[in-house]
This record gives C-alpha cells, sequence and structure tokens, in this order.
C-alpha cells in the first residue's frame, strides 16, 4: 500500500472546499484570531475551512463573544441613522426639485401672459395708425421721410453686428434682434420673442 502523502491530502482537501465553498459569516477560532477569511463548504457535512485543513488546525468554534456582538448592535445603530438621514435627504432634495419646477411654471405663464398682452397692444396701435393714416393719408414727403428714417436704422442695425464693432458683441447677442432670423444650420433658428430654439425644415 503506497504511503500516505499528508502534505498532499490536506492541500488537495483544502483546494476542495475553497473551489465549492463559501465565506461564512462566523469565523471558526483560527480564522477569526487572525482575520483570515473563512471558507467552509457548502455540500459537505465536515465543518473544516480550507485555511485549517491546508494548516493541519483543529477547526473549532465557540460561542460569538460579548463583544462582537456589542460590535454588530453599534453597526446596525449606524446603519439605521445613516438610512435615515440619506432619506431624509431624497425627501428635502425632492422637495427642492418640486418647488423649482412649480416656479418654473409660474414663470412660463408669466411670460406667455406678457407676449399676448404685447400682441394685443401692438394690433391696438396698429389699427389707430391705420384710422390715424384714413384720416390724414401721408404725403409723399412723409412717405421720403419715413423711408430715410428706416434706412437710418438698418444701417445702424447693420454697423452694432460683432463683425463691424467687436466692443458691443455682448451688448448686440443679448439683445433679442440680433437673434431675430439667426440660421444655426443645425436645423434650428432661435426664436427672438421667446429665446428658445425652434425646428426648420433645412436640407442638407
Amino acid at each position: 500500500m503506497p504511503k500516505r502523502d499528508k502534505y498532499a491530502d490536506n492541500k488537495r482537501l483544502a483546494d476542495r472546499i475553497e473551489r465549492t465553498g463559501r465565506p461564512v459569516d462566523a469565523p471558526c477560532d483560527y480564522c477569526r484570531h487572525r482575520s483570515k477569511l473563512c471558507i467552509m463548504s457548502t455540500n459537505a457535512r465536515s465543518k473544516k475551512c480550507s485555511t485549517c485543513a491546508r494548516r493541519g488546525h483543529k477547526c473549532g468554534h465557540q460561542f460569538t463573544t460579548d463583544q462582537e456582538w456589542d460590535n454588530l448592535g453599534r453597526d446596525e445603530v449606524k446603519a439605521a441613522c445613516d438610512l435615515a438621514e440619506a432619506q431624509h435627504s431624497f425627501i428635502q432634495y425632492a422637495q427642492s426639485i418640486q418647488e423649482v419646477i412649480a416656479r418654473i411654471v409660474r414663470l412660463q405663464k408669466h411670460q406667455q401672459f406678457l407676449r399676448e398682452r404685447g400682441g394685443r397692444m401692438l394690433e391696438h396701435d396698429i389699427a389707430v395708425l391705420e384710422r390715424l393714416e384714413e384720416e390724414d393719408p401721408l404725403s409723399t414727403e412723409d412717405v421720403r421721410e419715413l423711408e430715410r428714417l428706416a434706412d437710418e436704422h438698418d444701417a445702424a442695425q447693420i454697423a452694432a453686428l460683432p463683425g463691424n464693432n467687436p466692443a458691443l458683441i455682448p451688448m448686440t447677442m443679448n439683445s433679442p434682434s440680433f437673434w431675430a432670423g439667426f440660421d444655426l444650420n443645425m436645423g434650428g433658428a432661435i426664436d427672438p420673442s421667446s429665446g428658445s430654439l425652434s425646428t426648420s425644415s433645412h436640407s442638407r
């Protein structure tokens, strides 16, 4: 009968336990005292861990100490407090988001109200102007003067473009007239009345 290789047997058993086992919550005395990972088989009656099998130690277990139970209780309390704090922070964050959304909705409604009001005021002024022109028609000289003033206005707008006067770049870019009809060449254009991007049908 061949001589038994104790070292090979212990190594084979330890390797097998590590492959088929799992770490246990209550480690054996040897692993616990040395802060080692205690791996035991899940499909065998043997309660020997891989570390003890590899080293030839007796794999013994004792009752969990009072200190370990106290440490567990302290960790559980801390985890509960951390969870409650995180939940409270989330609730506050969610409430803040809801308040911001509500404010945005109110401002959008107010902005729409102002636009509609401005449209009604513009319609009123146009109607008044048309009635005045019917009562007192513009003369040729009046039309010529209006054309001249309009040309001056157009020339002033062209002179105020960023390429002509770099000092006016911030001012002109903040002006709604700068964005009027501004083509982004990306399938959209800026609406000068709202400052939002509107889609257009550009072909590439």
